[in-house]
């Protein structure tokens, strides 16, 4: 325990005997300074030189009761039981000691030199406001008072610590996810970018055509792409519909996989409103339609100036007249609809859908719609629910999104233009993807060509786009992609600190209270905002957990300013005196370890509870950063687990494929599916080595569509005795009921070598994890090689079948 009160700060001069001595009290006075008369070299001087052992009285009076603070400890110590030895005097007992050189190692952990001369200009301390001169240090009162103030600077530190120890760190939370996040939000960042995005936005409401703009939003990673998407989130969610998509993972189901994002999106909540996105447009169309065809009565004025009265408007759930009106609405809108698009293909019953998931509140009956829409075979008890028909079983998934996409966007001619955000897409140019990217590229000039009245935003790293724009892609869809392209910079060292002092605000903080100069330094000179507050993150972790600091890993902005100060920093570490202060650092602290090693003195001393938390905790930073994310991240997964989600056998194999493709890169695993002839499989992968084989399968599919596949797979589970099968089903898809399916079930788990498995919570959020976990390695949201993170899960992570399975472990 630090003594804040009731303390002296102690520094003597003197090699085997006490040359020389001074005393500052706890509010910064010299209380006492003598020359040992004794001493040779003190022979000639006449101000404050006494005999020694009037020295050693004045001491013991001084220090009783007081408890005594020195730099470096064992050397004060040992100069003054000597003396006291000297004039044949007892040494006080028990005394309380504080080594401001041990202090300085917990609290300013990570530091080169800890001498009395470093850490003062390392700490910027002064005394009558001038820095530490080397050429009037070793006197005693010149180092007495600099020890006072590093000791004063301690005590800040300590009560900094013990505030803090036990909150979370500030700087954990680095990234955006989704724009549908909530994080700290500084306006003055990216001011004139976000305005760009805005004045697209504007564009296409005043484009007669209502075509549809691109935008190349690039930005190197943790550059801010992602937040600054919230941000838009945050100011349009109440007029424009927002869809995020993220990385489509399957080269077969590239926009399907599109469409089923964007119903999770439209499924939102608006902020401060008790509906969702797909409410707000469903309402604001419906509306404007009733008013440009003068058919909507008394329903059309009620919602004039709050379209989102029409819930309420068309009666009480579960009632007859609810329906009648609901009913009387779809009539009223077909044959405009009809009129207007046509009834080709899918367009009218997309339509109708959206209007069935609008007229329930019921949450069971809302989902079961949303599954529907996303072109699920549903089991017939939930078709009767919503009055719905099954899709034909033959349906074309890839056209079908499309044009739902396509009726999605021809309502908002009705409400306001979409923004369709598409982000985390680094992985698709790894070498493995690159069929995935080129369809990618496809998909995109579908939508183009097919969806009007909306702004497609593409987050991109700069490298990336130039890929796609000088390599994949051909001119006719990199010309809609870019007509506004947005460059995210680094911003200034004042931007980043107003960054950290936001995150800091929640704990009453100051950023420089926190962190020192020289650590402000490190921080601010990394090279993107996440790179910055992960450097915080980890000097936070480093100075109240005692977790090791990582190496620095920045990359130094190309700034002639910082350039100078690099070289000047270098300069300065090479002179002479530097390098004394290092010398005399690394003497002092041998001869304290050697001193406490074979000391005859008591333990305790110097409180051993003063052990440096470096000494008490060694980690690999690489172990507690991992462990950090996957804790992080396994919170949020819980969380989004009871949200209205499209589960699909597509994007989980897709999870599978992305996941093994990049184990293959350092493991020997053999990836292919099976077959078994023309017969209608499950979604499944084969991870096969020479000694072994695994089969993963998903099927959340309902009605004779499961009973179909699961015979089939029962049958290549025999076909292969020397593999192991797994098919697995989402435990939030219905249950399986019929007869037929049942049994099938049975027969596979009654196998050698096959097994039917319901993902349970813990297991759909483990899959999700490591597939996370890979995605935002690739988009360098984590900084760690995908290899030595597996391996470290495998090591300090509770085993999981799923991962087990992967690795072809029984």
């Amino acid at each position: 325990m630090l003594a804040a009160t009731n303390f002296l700060v102690i520094d003597t001069e003197g090699k085997d005997e006490l040359s020389e001595i001074a005393i500052i009290d706890e509010q910064g006075h010299v209380l006492y300074k003598a020359l040992n008369a004794d001493y040779l070299d003190n022979q000639k001087s006449k101000l404050n030189c006494y005999p020694l052992e009037k020295i050693v009285d004045d001491f013991q009076i001084l220090a009783k009761g007081k408890t005594l603070v020195f730099h470096s400890a064992h050397h004060d110590l040992r100069i003054l039981r000597q003396s006291f030895k000297k004039v044949n005097k007892h040494w006080p007992n028990r005394l309380s000691v504080q080594c401001t050189f041990r202090l300085s190692q917990k609290y300013f952990p990570g530091l080169e030199s800890y001498s009395l001369a470093q850490l003062s200009r390392n700490l910027n301390l002064k005394v009558s406001d001038q820095y530490f001169n080397r050429n009037m240090a070793h006197t005693a009162k010149y180092d007495a008072e600099f020890t006072y103030q590093l000791y004063r600077k301690i005590m800040l530190q300590a009560t900094l610590y013990n505030t803090l120890k036990n909150q979370p760190n500030p700087f954990s939370s680095s990234r955006v996810d989704t724009p549908f996040q909530n994080h700290p939000d500084l306006k003055d960042i990216y001011e004139d970018e976000f305005r760009m995005l805005k004045s697209a936005l504007f564009d296409i409401k005043g484009d007669l055509n209502c075509q549809s703009h691109g935008v190349v939003v690039t930005g190197e990673p943790g550059s801010g792409k992602t937040h600054l998407m919230m941000r838009l989130a945050k100011e349009t969610l109440k007029t424009n519909r927002l869809l995020f998509i993220r990385q489509p993972n399957n080269d077969d189901s590239i926009l399907f996989h599109i469409y089923s994002r964007i119903l999770e999106s439209l499924v939102e909540p608006v902020p401060g409103s008790k509906y969702n996105q797909l409410q707000y447009l469903l309402a604001n169309s419906i509306v404007r339609f009733l008013q440009e065809a003068n058919i909507g009565g008394p329903l059309s004025d009620r919602c004039k100036d709050n379209p989102l009265k029409l819930y309420d408007s068309m009666g009480r759930e579960g009632t007859d007249v609810r329906r009648r009106n609901w009913d009387r609405l779809i009539k009223q809108i077909r044959p405009w609809w009809m009129s207007k698009y046509g009834g080709a293909a899918y367009s009218w019953s997309i339509l109708q859908g959206l209007m069935h998931y609008c007229r329930y509140s019921d949450e069971g009956y809302k989902f079961i719609i949303t599954r529907w829409l996303a072109g699920a075979s549903l089991d017939v008890d939930d078709l009767d629910k919503v009055k719905l028909d099954q899709w034909d079983d033959e349906l074309n998934r890839e056209a079908f999104s499309l044009e739902a996409i396509a009726v999605l966007s021809k309502l908002s001619l009705l409400d306001e233009p979409l923004i369709i955000i598409f982000d985390q897409l680094e992985g698709l140019g790894r070498k493995q993807n690159r069929v995935l990217l080129e369809n990618f590229g496809e998909a995109i000039k579908e939508i183009f060509t097919h969806v009007p009245n909306s702004l497609i935003i593409f987050n991109l790293f700069p490298n990336r786009w130039i890929q796609m724009r000088d390599e994949i892609f051909d001119g006719a869809i990199i010309d809609r992609m870019s007509q506004y392209i947005v460059q995210l910079e680094c911003p200034s060292q004042e931007s980043l600190k107003a960054i950290l002092q936001e995150k800091l605000n929640s704990l009453h903080v100051q950023l420089e209270t926190l962190f020192d100069n020289r650590e402000l330094d490190d921080i601010l000179g990394q090279s993107s905002i996440r790179s910055v507050i992960n450097r915080a993150a980890a000097y936070y972790r480093h100075k109240l957990h005692g977790v090791i600091l990582p190496p620095q890993s920045r990359q130094q902005l190309v700034d002639s300013n910082v350039i100078e100060s690099s070289q000047l920093t270098s300069a300065l570490n090479n002179t002479t005196e530097y390098r004394l202060d290092r010398i005399e650092a690394d003497i002092r602290s041998l001869k304290e370890e050697l001193e406490t090693l074979f000391s005859n003195q008591p333990p305790g001393t110097v409180p051993t509870s003063e052990k440096t938390l470096l000494e008490e905790q060694i980690v690999d930073p690489d172990i507690d950063m991992l462990t950090t994310y996957l804790e992080q991240q396994r919170k949020e997964l819980d969380v989004r687990y009871d949200k209205p989600c499209l589960i699909d056998d597509n994007d989980d194999l897709g999870k599978l494929l992305t996941i093994t493709g990049e184990i293959t890169n350092f493991e020997l695993f053999d990836i292919q599916e099976l077959r078994l002839g023309k017969s209608k499989l499950p979604e499944h992968l084969l991870i096969q080595n020479s000694q072994r084989g695994n089969v993963l399968a998903f099927l959340h599919v309902g009605g004779v569509s499961f009973t179909a596949r699961i015979r089939n797979f029962n049958l290549l589970t025999i076909s292969h005795p020397n593999f192991s099968f797994i098919l697995m089903r989402d435990v939030r898809e219905s249950k399986i009921k019929g007869k037929v399916g049942k049994s099938e079930i049975e027969k596979l788990n009654h196998t050698r070598n096959g097994k039917f498995v319901y993902l349970q919570r813990e297991d759909r959020i483990e899959l999700e994890l490591i597939y996370k976990l890979v995605v935002d390695i690739q988009n360098q949201d984590l900084d760690i090689s995908i290899e030595k993170a597996f391996s470290l899960i495998r090591q300090h992570q509770p085993k999981h079948w799923i991962l087990e399975m992967l690795f072809l472990q029984n």
